[in-house]
């Protein structure tokens, strides 16, 4: 189904792209105005342009890529240390009430809670980074914004989760699954699904609601009577930027919970669901209510959100197959060949399934391709002044066109 998902969203894309006038638009971007450089003449029409030099580019992204290598690192030491307190907690008597280890849940929290404060943490490292390298559009600032931030939080969100599924299994002598692996990972996806719902609302809504709440506390106090035009000054602002950011990279780690863990977990489907049912109307509520009216912007696409997500239902075909090869009870008394061949075999044949419906459903609806060639074909001849086929038949018949502005039509008809 995500397959599908994605198949129809770039139909759904370049019809709206059409019916807003944007396509195209990357091609016609203007430079940033953070933009920094050189002024230098244009080889091709000389004209000045501002020129940073590629090999400063490259410098740059080194340097970036070190410090995205640095916070990596610091995730893996978090989720082993997030584990080392899970089996000191699992060990502790005293946790174990009625038969339920809630030493497991409290690292469970833990986990969701330590997902949560790196991903704010490095979302604004992230973005000095971008600044750092000094792009030239806004669509190659965003892509790069994009990339580096998704690489973490990837990192940040899924390592857990691969550990249990893929590791735990093979140390039980070392750290051994509380019950089955199946049902901690079950337990760890849920608590996820769970504390993002009830933290992202507190954070998008819960607080900006509450902190406007308390400035017109003091507006009465002081007995002020502000216009509509400072009560929207108080408001928070959605960056024209960030804020689509944000909701488009919680967006598609969900999409990562939903799809890559759908085999341990056929659950997540519906906490999705609903989380996106809650999810539209917060974010209707936070845009209309608690933030000023943001700035409408122009764009083609969704830039690297389509190959990310596109990567991650590849991914997904191989996580699912593992888990039913290797971690389920499926094939639990089959040798490790035949569990090989379970996992390839699924892999091959659900890959190869994508790419045919990939291939039988196109990215551009056929309505839309000849409202597009229509558009091309009149830019071309009111704009571009391209001439018919058949304007060299006529070019060499001569007229006398008589241009004198008469008092009354003689034309009888």
């Amino acid at each position: 189904w995500s397959t599908l998902f994605l198949e129809f969203w770039k139909r759904k894309e370049i019809t709206t792209a059409m019916e807003w006038g944007t396509v195209g638009f990357e091609q016609e971007e203007l430079p940033r105005p953070q933009f920094e450089g050189v002024k230098k003449p244009n080889p091709i029409d000389g004209r000045d342009y501002i020129y940073f030099p590629y090999s400063m580019k490259v410098r740059r992204l080194v340097e970036s890529s070190m410090v995205i290598s640095v916070f990596v690192i610091a995730v893996l030491g978090a989720v082993a240390g997030i584990f080392i307190l899970k089996l000191v907690l699992t060990h502790m008597e005293e946790l174990t009430q009625g038969g339920i280890g809630f030493g497991g849940i409290i690292a469970s929290i833990a986990n969701a809670v330590v997902i949560q404060v790196m991903n704010a943490i490095y979302g604004e490292v992230a973005i000095q980074l971008t600044d750092f390298e000094n792009h030239r559009t806004d669509t190659a600032y965003e892509d790069s914004l994009i990339t580096k931030t998704f690489i973490f939080q990837f990192v940040n969100s899924y390592s857990p989760l691969f550990y249990i599924a893929f590791v735990k299994p093979f140390i039980s002598y070392l750290d051994p699954c509380l019950g089955s692996c199946m049902g901690e990972l079950q337990t760890n996806l849920g608590t996820i699904f769970i504390m993002r719902l009830a933290v992202g609302n507190i954070t998008e809504v819960g607080i900006p609601a509450f902190m406007m709440r308390m400035k017109a506390k003091e507006a009465r106090k002081e007995k002020l009577e502000l216009s509509e035009v400072e009560k929207a000054f108080e408001m928070k602002e959605y960056h024209v930027m960030l804020g689509p950011f944000e909701d488009y990279a919680e967006m598609a780690i969900q999409f990562g919970y939903t799809t890559m863990f759908v085999a341990a977990y056929p659950l997540a489907t519906v906490m999705s669901f609903v989380n996106n049912y809650v999810e539209i109307r917060v974010d209707a509520w936070k845009l209309c209510q608690l933030s000023r009216r943001p700035e409408p912007r122009s764009a083609e696409d969704v830039g690297s959100w389509q190959p990310i997500l596109e990567i991650m239902s590849t991914f997904a075909v191989l996580t699912n197959s593992a888990l039913i090869a290797f971690t389920g009870t499926f094939a639990i008394n089959t040798p490790w060949y035949g569990r090989a061949w379970i996992f390839f075999s699924m892999s091959f044949a659900i890959i190869g399934l994508n790419f045919i419906v990939s291939l039988l459903v196109p990215d551009v609806p056929s309505t839309t391709e000849i409202q597009l060639k229509r558009q091309e074909y009149i830019i071309g001849k009111v704009l571009n002044n391209i001439k018919d086929e058949d304007d060299d038949d006529y070019s060499g018949l001569s007229t006398d066109l008589d241009y004198t502005i008469r008092l009354t039509d003689d034309d009888p008809l």
